[in-house]
């Protein structure tokens, strides 16, 4: 049952957010994937695992958030 988690999604975030912590909401890009015609399973069939694919995905949604970030700039250098 998702309900719960689609009414307290925002929680995570509105808690982390004052400090500075980024959040990867990953829930609505899994939902619209879902819903659209993908070819695709996020999910392996034997259990909610994710699929070679479903890692893949998220992979990508993470890289995508973390080059947002530009770590690169804020190294230091000796």
């Amino acid at each position: 049952d998702t309900s719960d988690y689609i009414s307290q999604s925002h929680l995570v975030a509105d808690w982390v957010d004052p400090i500075g912590v980024p959040v990867l909401d990953l829930y609505p890009a899994m939902r619209d994937y879902e819903a659209s015609a993908y070819v695709k399973p996020l999910y392996a069939n034997q259990d909610l695992h994710p699929s070679s694919y479903g890692r893949q995905f998220v992979a990508e949604h993470i890289a995508k958030k973390l080059a947002d970030f530009h770590p690169w700039t804020s190294m230091r250098k000796p």
